[in-house]
């Protein structure tokens, strides 16, 4: 079938420029680049033509139609017209791989270059997108799907222009992107090599393998682009090569590790979730997990982790790819808001200050590794710091007690805090503010101080020990700032409420000990204001003594005495009522 077959003779129906709308790819959202996804599919084109170069073109299309979610995608490869051809210029363009719904129109399907997107793009060589196509190209009018919208990127092979390749939507429940764009680029690229290797290779071996190494080497320059650490592991879960990423891990030589299991890196429950990764992929599926571990340089990191097969000819797992990004920074805030809210349910719970303290200490020390975790209450005007309250590791020496503040704290250290300034030593070896034989005696290399000042007085502090020096990470010293209000806060308010507790006590104390008659009462009025009774509320020993009426408390006064006189009511009701005391 011969697309120009259609609508022969017919002009366009619109301008070319009417059906041209590149510069939307800039103005819609672009979705995020699936780098697993991309890389996924260049190592099985690269197998596809080392083991099957003829189909590797088939294999292409399909890879764009799945990358950039379209309903049809293809290569047009640029040919001359044979005799007797309606093409005046002579040129056409040839489908020779074709995938989604117009699937069924390769290879015998041929379009005028000179009445078609792809001439178009030849012709500005650039990539241009269309909407509606069929408005000027005739050949297209009668097609069935419709084209909609259609992405195409030129290609080149030694600065001759070869072909083309296409997406294609259908209906308008797809749009295309920058991102799309991109893809087709790398796919267009490694379509030109792809179309050497195809036609060298009957003419020279040689040739056909430098091709080869060209497009392998254009693919893994796509792959050492990626952000993410790129493995191929056997079924097993051996490392066979890495493709990128041993920078992240701190790797110079990756020698040693190749054949070895790749399982080993990670350890405890990350290694169970690495296994069972391992057997998804194998069994034909897809495992992932999020895991942590060390790298070689001693850098704690977190990994989102993607396995999934590669398959052979067969369509069965022959290797396993790993991809694995860097979470570290995601993972470590996802953690810090689940201890920040830990922490807080415990503050929350404990209405001692001295158990409060203590368990709020060990989850600090445990979840920061520290070696002491101090709680500091700061008198400026006494230049004094008190520790009544912290958690220390069993080897190392307890800080509480009374200190002078310039024993405590270096003069430098001080003008910090009392800026509001956080206070962090990586090593106190090395750093000249501090002196290293003090701290030493504490068995203290590194620390954190976060001061808090409240009504321009520096108050309090959070005090985070460790016994080897390590380099504070911003998100750490985030944390503890807001550990140190959070805790500052619960603290005052156990305080205050214990203070109101004994007041409440010595209040208590000296009601029921005085020796004059007391008592609370609420005055009950009828609906016009009028008191009417009233209800004994709190009473003390002296008054059941001096009244003979024992346990009254809650009782109305017309339930005890129901005949009461008029003028004790008027008289309390007055009181109330006005706010004025009356003695009588």
């Amino acid at each position: 079938m011969r697309m120009d077959d259609y609508k022969v003779g017919i002009g366009a129906e619109v301008p070319l420029e009417s059906v041209l709308c590149t510069e939307q790819l800039e103005l819609r959202p672009s979705r995020a680049p699936d780098y697993q996804a991309e890389i996924h599919a260049l190592l099985a084109l690269l197998q596809e033509l080392k083991d099957a170069p003829h189909n590797v073109l088939q294999k292409l299309v399909e890879a764009a139609l799945a990358l950039c979610r379209g309903h049809s995608a293809g290569i047009s490869l640029l040919e001359s017209a044979p005799p007797g051809h309606l093409n005046p210029k002579g040129d056409l363009f040839r489908w020779h791989a074709v995938a989604g719904q117009w699937a069924p129109m390769i290879w015998n399907t041929t379009t005028r270059r000179d009445n078609g997107p792809c001439g178009t793009v030849l012709d500005r060589d650039c990539a241009l997108l269309f909407a509606n196509a069929h408005r000027h190209f005739s050949q297209f009018a009668c097609v069935q799907p419709r084209l909609i919208e259609a992405l195409l990127v030129p290609f080149h092979v030694d600065g001759q222009a070869v072909g083309t390749v296409w997406v294609v939507a259908h209906d308008d429940s797809r749009k295309f992107d920058a991102e799309d764009r991109r893809l087709l680029d790398n796919l267009a690229t490694f379509a030109a090599t792809a179309y050497q290797a195809l036609v060298t290779l009957n003419t020279s071996k040689q040739q056909a393998e430098e091709a080869l190494r060209e497009s392998d080497a254009f693919s893994r320059s796509i792959i050492k682009s990626s952000p993410d650490c790129i493995k191929v592991l056997d079924l097993e879960g051996n490392l066979l090569s890495m493709q990128s990423g041993q920078e992240l891990l701190g790797i110079e030589d990756i020698r040693p590790f190749l054949n070895k299991s790749w399982i080993e890196f990670w350890e405890g429950e990350h290694r169970q979730a690495a296994q069972a990764a391992i057997a998804l992929a194998t069994a034909g599926k897809t495992g992932k997990f999020v895991g942590f571990f060390h790298t070689l340089r001693g850098e704690p990191k977190w990994w989102d982790v993607v396995v999934s097969p590669i398959l052979d000819a067969n369509g069965k797992p022959a290797r396993l790819l790993a991809v694995s990004r860097d979470v570290t920074q995601r993972r470590q805030a996802e953690l810090n808001v689940e201890f920040l809210a830990s922490v807080s349910r415990d503050l929350v719970q404990w209405t001692s200050v001295k158990e409060m303290m203590q368990t709020v200490g060990a989850k600090m020390a445990a979840y920061f590794q520290l070696s002491i975790c101090a709680f500091a209450e700061i008198n400026e005007t006494a230049e004094q710091v008190v520790i009544n309250h912290d958690w220390h590791r069993e080897d190392v020496p307890s800080l509480a007690g009374a200190y002078r503040l310039a024993d405590f704290v270096e003069e430098t250290f001080i003008q910090m805090a009392r800026a509001g300034e956080v206070i962090v030593v990586g090593n106190v070896v090395t750093d000249s503010r501090t002196d290293a034989e003090k701290f030493a005696t504490l068995k203290i290399a590194s620390f954190i101080c976060v001061p808090l000042i409240r009504d321009g007085q520096w108050r309090f502090a959070l005090c985070l020990y460790k016994s080897a020096a390590y380099d504070w990470r911003e998100d750490e010293i985030a944390l503890t700032r807001e550990l140190t209000a959070r805790i500052w806060t619960r603290l005052e308010r156990l305080r205050a409420e214990a203070a109101v507790l004994d007041s409440a006590a010595r209040y208590r104390d000296l009601f029921n000990s005085i020796d004059e008659g007391f008592c609370i009462i609420e005055m009950i009025f009828d609906e016009h204001q009028k008191p009417v009774d009233w209800r004994f509320l709190e009473v003390n020993p002296s008054f059941e003594r001096q009244t003979g009426m024992p346990e009254i408390t809650g009782k109305r006064m017309r339930e005890l005495i129901p005949d009461h006189e008029a003028y004790w009511f008027e008289t309390y009701g007055k009181v109330a009522l006005t706010g004025e005391p009356v003695r009588f």
